[in-house]
């Protein structure tokens, strides 16, 4: 049985969108029940690696034997746009500890991908905390030899490890190394992913200087989505095809 996490409800309903055997959790993790066959489980953790860790816990409780950590990530590489799809090799996390992603899987997801959506691969980077500002994206660029961060793949890497099941990593670019998010913008925006509109329209009025950097970033985001879309357009062909076997 194959679980998957997602960080954001908005990233996992580019799949529970589109048909597939998902069963979602409920309690703190997810909303619904939506299952067909109960092949797979869908989870919703919010974010940071405490969240995702308890759902990743969770769905091995339910019965998951594989785990995927699905979602957008920050791009640390200039090489990197907004939409490219990012399935790297491993992940290393805040304590050096590297997390190593199941390379059979990860080598069919691949031959099955859309010609359209260019992929990279490479080293992931754990980061506790939302990274706003391109000097400290150079920084952990250069300390993990590392092309993308995020917040939740290497807690998801770590439970499928000590359970000793594979994992791999899907997740699309959100945000270029060079972009900034001004902490006001990041603070509009709670560990669900859902903005607080009176704390943004509040913070715009204070500083309209902001509506520039906050248009980007949706412009940036509305390509990570488009991307997860694609994917999860062709979800039972997509999870079929990665079978940890």
């Amino acid at each position: 049985m194959l679980g998957i996490v997602s960080a954001l409800s908005v990233e996992a309903k580019m799949l529970s969108d589109h048909p597939g055997s998902f069963q979602r959790l409920s309690g703190n993790a997810t909303a619904e029940n939506n299952d067909k066959t109960g092949n797979i489980l869908l989870a919703v953790s919010g974010t940071g690696p405490e969240a995702a860790k308890k759902a990743a816990m969770l769905l091995v409780s339910k019965g998951a034997t594989s785990l995927v950590s699905w979602g957008c990530a920050g791009a640390l590489t200039e090489r990197l746009v907004p939409g490219d799809l990012l399935l790297p090799q491993a992940v290393m996390g805040e304590d050096g500890q590297i997390l190593y992603t199941d390379s059979v899987c990860r080598n069919r997801l691949v031959q099955m991908l859309p010609a359209r959506l260019k992929t990279h691969a490479g080293m992931f980077v754990e980061s506790s905390r939302v990274v706003t500002h391109p000097g400290e994206k150079i920084i952990l660029a250069k300390i993990a030899g590392a092309v993308a961060v995020d917040m939740e793949s290497a807690a998801i890497g770590r439970i499928a490890q000590d359970k000793g099941i594979p994992f791999i990593i899907i997740r699309t670019v959100a945000d270029t190394a060079r972009d900034v998010l001004p902490e006001a913008l990041a603070s509009a925006v709670n560990n669900q992913g859902k903005i607080r509109m009176p704390f943004l329209l509040k913070t715009l009025l204070r500083h309209p200087g902001l509506c520039l950097p906050l248009i980007r970033q949706g412009l940036h985001f509305y390509a990570a989505a488009r991307s997860l879309r694609m994917l999860s357009q062709e979800t039972d062909r997509l999870f079929n095809l990665a079978r940890f076997d």
